[in-house]
This record gives C-alpha cells, structure tokens and sequence, in this order.
C-alpha cells in the first residue's frame, strides 16, 4: 500500500498515546479509496465518471430550464392580467368622462378651494 509522507500521520507523544496531525484528514481522504481497492480489486473506470458527470449536470440544468419556463409562464399570466385591468380602467374612465360631459342629471364635484388634504386623509 502507498504511504504518505511521514507527516501526515499520528505523532506519538512522549508517553506513547497517538497525537493526531493537523492534516489527518488529507490522509483519511487519500486512504479511503486506496482501501477500497485493495478490498475489491475493482479499479474503477475514470470514463464512467466523466460520462455521468455531465449527465448529472445536464439533468440539474434541465430542472433550472423547467423552473424558469414555468416562472417565465406565470409572470407572463400576470401581466396579461394586468393589461387588461389597465384596458378596463381606461374604458371605465373615457365612458364616466363622456357621460359627465353629455347633457345629463350628473353633476361634477366641486373643485376643494382650499389646497390642503381634507381631514383624515393619509397625505
């Protein structure tokens, strides 16, 4: 088995108790597969990894496209909506404008003389 420098493992203090080095974990991480195949005997193949490697990401990329479509869907929704509360708004206010300037039992407000807000009013 492939060891690894002297300092990437336990010291031992002077009464013989294992002091762990600051860089056990590099160990641990370069071990661990080492271990594996000495077990198995099976070398994994890089080529698989490089295959699903991108499949995994293409799949990730796939979801984010479908997020946003339907993101992109929804706030598509809202400003048809919108527009055609805006639409309605505008034909509300041309016919109250043309019935106000037809001949008819409708009368204007009169215009506030004073240019303070009325009483209670949030401005």
């Amino acid at each position: 088995m492939l060891k690894l420098p002297c300092s990437f493992y336990p010291k031992k203090n002077r009464d013989g108790s294992p002091r762990p080095d600051p860089h056990q974990h590099l160990a641990d991480e370069f071990e661990r597969p080492l271990a594996e195949l000495h077990e198995t005997w099976v070398i994994p193949d890089p080529r698989t990894a490089q295959i699903e490697r991108p499949k995994e990401q293409v799949s990730g990329l796939k979801e984010r496209l479908a997020a946003r479509d339907q993101q992109i869907g929804a706030l598509t929704d809202f400003r048809e909506r919108a527009l055609s509360q805006i639409a309605a708004l505008r034909m509300e206010i041309e016919r109250l404008r043309d019935v106000l300037a037809a001949p008819s039992n409708v009368r204007a407000l009169p215009n506030s003389s004073r240019a303070s807000a009325p009483y209670g009013s949030c401005s």
